[in-house]
């Protein structure tokens, strides 16, 4: 077999395995539409989450939203947090909240965050920064590195002590928490939990560096 009859196979070879796996995943997107559309809360989930992400579907927003709402309405708690998520990237605040709320009553540790950051900001409510602080350290507890992150952020803003003081030790051990329970995947968060390691640990002396590090490794979220 000469070298164009061996690159022709292989061709026809990839081209059979790129089918055969979009055909395996419409498969499954069409068991989930079936499942969804007999009412399985999980399919609801699931389809608008792929749809939401595009991963095993083609994005769509409103498809997403409407599987999200119906698995929220029978009380699919991510379904509630994504959303609330989806409301809030739409400006409706006040939607985006009643669903954060409903998620944070059974301890969902990111909809507790993101609930936190409705306060911390003055959406939909009034600007309460005391409230977002109670809110972000109870996702923090429950192991949300976005929470981590953000009390990070309010230690280093001052924003913790009622005396408006900023506390870059507990900025570094916060930091230091977030980076060690992000999600590899979350880049954007990583590479944020890094920047604020590299320079809150300048305005510390070495011994708050030392002991900060202790405390940070030293200590794990609750369970839920």
């Amino acid at each position: 077999m000469n070298k164009w009859n061996i690159f022709l196979v292989l061709t026809i070879l990839l081209f059979q395995g790129c089918s055969l796996n979009h055909q395996i995943v419409s498969n499954h997107i069409k068991s989930l539409e079936d499942q969804a559309k007999a009412g399985d809360i999980q399919s609801q989930y699931e389809l608008g989450s792929a749809y939401d992400t595009g991963i095993g579907a083609p994005r769509d927003g409103h498809e997403a939203k409407k599987w999200y709402i119906k698995a929220a309405e029978q009380g699919h708690t991510e379904a509630q947090n994504s959303l609330g998520s989806i409301y809030q990237a739409e400006h409706s605040y006040q939607s985006a909240m009643s669903w954060y709320e409903k998620a944070a009553e059974k301890n969902h540790d990111l909809a507790i965050n993101n609930l936190g950051s409705l306060y911390d900001l003055g959406l939909s409510v009034a600007q309460d920064r005391k409230k977002g602080v109670e809110l972000y350290l109870r996702a923090a507890t429950l192991g949300s590195a976005e929470a981590m992150f953000n009390m990070a952020n309010k230690y280093g803003q001052g924003h913790v002590e009622q005396n408006g003081h900023i506390d870059n030790y507990n900025a570094y051990v916060w930091c230091l928490r977030a980076g060690k329970y992000a999600n590899p995947a979350a880049i954007e968060l990583n590479d944020k939990t890094r920047q604020c390691i590299k320079f809150v640990k300048t305005k510390l002396s070495e011994k708050q560096f030392s002991e900060g590090k202790k405390e940070a490794f030293n200590w794990s979220p609750s369970s839920k």
